[in-house]
This record gives C-alpha cells, structure tokens and sequence, in this order.
C-alpha cells in the first residue's frame, strides 16, 4: 500500500488493527506531497503542460515572474534568485499552490495555529518559509478575520447606517426634558491643595440636552449609583426633571481637588454651551449665532476674559492658573479638532445585515478588555421604520437583554438560518 494511501487508510479506520503500524515521518511526507500534486494538477493543468513540454508561458503570466520549474517529484516550485543561499530547500524554492483550495486552506490554518494565532504578517512570512500561494496576504487576511479566537481579540463592533434622527431631538421642546448621560474619567481628586494630600478617583456625569446640545456638568466622587443619583438631584434642581436617560462611557485623566474640579467643569460646560449652532440671519456681516446659552438663558454665554496661559511652565502657575490653563487648553482643542470633525459623517455610510437570528457575539464594555467581554446569542431582531436592524434581543447564561447593535462584536461564526 502507497504511503499516502495508508495514511488515508489510517485516517479513515479502516486498517485491520492486527495489521496497524505506527506512521513515519516518511509516510507523512511522501502523503504531503501527494495531496500537493493532486491540487496543482486541478488547478494549474495548462501550466504543468506548459512546464512538462518545456513550452514558455507568456511574461504576463504569474508563474514566469516566480521563473516556477518542476522539480524532481514533479512539484511545481518557485526557481527565485536565492538558490545560493544558505537556506534549506523549501525555503529557497517553496511550493507554488492556487488562492483557493481545500490544502491551501489547510496550510494557513496550521500555520496560524503553529504562530499562536499570529497576524498577517507573521502567519505568511511562516507559510512561504515552505510554500508560495498566489496572491497570498488576500487568503492570509480572510482566514484570520473568520478565526473565533482573535476575532475575540480584536473586539470589533457591528455597524448599521445611520437611521433617521429620533422626535426628541428634531422636535423643540424646552432644555434638558429629553437628556442624554455620559461619564468622563476616571479623575483623579485630591483632598486639599497642600503637599501630602492624598488622592481618589472621580468623575465627570456629562448631561446633553438631544434639542438644544446644551451640556450641564456634574463632579462625582465615584462610579456608583448613589453618586450618580446625587449627581442627578442637582440637576434636575437646576436643570428641570427629563423625561429619558442614556448612558456611554468615555475615559480622561486628569488631576485636582474638588473645588478645582467643579469650577473646570462649569467653565468648560460655558464653552461648549456657547458653541455656534447655526447663523441667526444671512447676512455676511452679522457674525452672531445661534448657540445652547440662546435656549438656556435668552442670551449667549460671556466669560470673564482672561489672559493666555497655554504656553507658560506649569511649575510658574498659581493652583488658579492652572486652573484657567487648562480651560483655555480645552478650548484649543476643541475649536481645532472637534469642529472640523463635525463636516461629514465619519461612520456607518451603508446598510449592513451582519447579524442575524442564532449570531453569537460578544457584548462590548469599555471597562474590561474584549477577551472578557460575555457571550451572547441574538434571540430577535428589531428593524426600525426603514427595515434595518439597530436593536436586538440577546441570551447569555444568565438572563435576556436589548442591546444596540453597535454595542455588539459579531464572531466569525456561520448560522443556519434555518436553524
């Protein structure tokens, strides 16, 4: 029996178990090379003619810029321009085998696995050391993005085109009835101004009005709900009670006492309510517009004018400069980076039907890195009023729950929607 055959035989069980012997490294080869052949034969027959008769095939063609040659097997390799390196056989002339194929899936797989689930880069720099598979990096990438592991890894979220604006914020109404909730921090608090203090974190509760995109800026001293609902009764004595809450969550460090803190925080709640919403009339000599502080007061925002601080050494600053410094350090960035972002949508361009009923994804929390984030199966699909689905219903271990869809990673896994 050939050895590749009774590598077969062995894979398949049907070798009589009297007669059952180990398998050499011999019979794996000779079984390597065999599976090799065959795939060549199917998906290059025209080239391995042309190579047989020795007939030239056109410069255009992929196999005369590799200067690919049979060799003693008849396995068609790559000829290169290091035969005399010192490098072993297979690494100076490495098989040449199609994008697409059943063995050509297989080498990846292994060899993605044998570089411990290693990028690109790695895992084809690894693949060519023995073998050369046209246009290699497209099949490299597309295995990689179906592999489960670093798909966990890589935490990317799913995506839906940008549906229609909700009543509440294209509907007036007065400031903050319809109010959306994101936490900044942590913060990093110091008990007094004095050498020796010691620290705690905090954080900023940023509270936008979905009319108006008037902010109120709120200090608390740690991320629990009793802080939160402090937090909350200051606002609504101030600001009125809303009808809904949405909570995000973004990340920023930065380090002062409490009072300090608080007044950086109003300041910066006066820049971004004096922010331009559109022009309060054409012509080109009125440079007044429309801004939240309108909504809020009847009037735009004015601050104290003070003087530039940005560019002096923090060690010659007063704790009240500091203070300021940071103000106007905001508002540079804010006037430079954040408007111009503002000029085009930056995401979700296109309609996607990436998840489905059955999909298993992984439920996103800044808080925790992706390799942590809990398992989930989609249940139900919500489409909204043009037929694309933002929302689903979700199982995971322990109870059911709405997410959005952009709160979710997608893994490479295929559903039977039949299933």
């Amino acid at each position: 029996m050939g050895s590749h055959l009774q590598v077969l035989a062995r894979l398949r069980r049907k070798l009589d178990p009297a007669h059952l012997t180990h398998l050499t490294s011999t019979d794996l080869e000779a079984s390597r090379i065999f599976w090799i052949k065959a795939t060549q034969k199917v998906y290059f027959p025209h080239e391995l003619k042309a190579l047989q008769s020795h007939t030239p095939l056109l410069s255009s063609h992929v196999f005369s810029r590799l200067t690919a040659f049979l060799d003693n097997n008849g396995v068609i390799r790559v000829g290169g321009r290091i035969s005399h390196s010192q490098l072993d056989p297979d690494s100076k002339h490495p098989i040449i085998l199609p994008r697409h194929s059943q063995f050509t899936s297989l080498v990846i797989d292994e060899t993605h696995r044998k570089t411990l689930h290693g990028g690109t880069q790695l895992t084809l720099a690894t693949i060519r050391q023995r073998y050369w598979i046209i246009g290699g990096r497209a099949p490299v990438k597309s295995h990689i993005l179906k592999c489960v592991l670093c798909a966990r890894h890589r935490g990317i979220r799913a995506q839906q085109l940008m549906g229609q604006l909700p009543a509440s914020r294209v509907q007036p109404s007065r400031p903050f009835l319809h109010t959306g909730v994101d936490y900044a921090g942590p913060l990093t608090l110091k008990t007094w101004k004095g050498r020796g203090s010691k620290t705690h974190k905090g954080w900023v509760c940023v509270s936008v009005c979905f009319a108006s995109s008037a902010v109120h800026l709120e200090v608390v001293s740690d991320y629990s709900t009793d802080s939160f609902l402090a937090a909350f009764r200051r606002f609504t004595a101030r600001r009125g009670i809303p009808l809904h809450h949405h909570f995000i969550r973004t990340v920023k460090d930065v380090s002062f006492t409490l009072e300090e803190i608080m007044t950086l925080t109003s300041q910066i709640e006066d820049i971004l309510n004096s922010r331009p919403l559109e022009p309060l009339s054409d012509d080109p000599d009125d440079c007044v517009a429309l801004t939240p502080g309108h909504l809020l007061i009847g009037a735009p925002l004015t601050a104290v004018p003070e003087p530039s601080l940005e560019h002096l050494s923090t060690s010659r600053l007063s704790r009240w400069q500091f203070v300021q410094q940071r103000t106007q350090q905001f508002w540079t960035q804010w006037s430079s980076q954040y408007l111009q972002r503002q000029l085009s949508i930056s995401k979700w361009h296109h309609p996607r039907n990436d998840v489905k009923v059955g999909s298993l994804v992984l439920i996103t929390d800044e808080r925790t890195p992706p390799c942590k984030w809990p398992l989930a199966r989609v249940l139900d699909m919500h489409p909204g009023h043009d037929g694309l689905t933002r929302v689903v219903t979700l199982k995971t271990p322990t109870t059911t729950l709405r997410r959005p869809v952009a709160k979710l990673c997608i893994l490479p896994i295929l559903v039977d929607s039949e299933d």
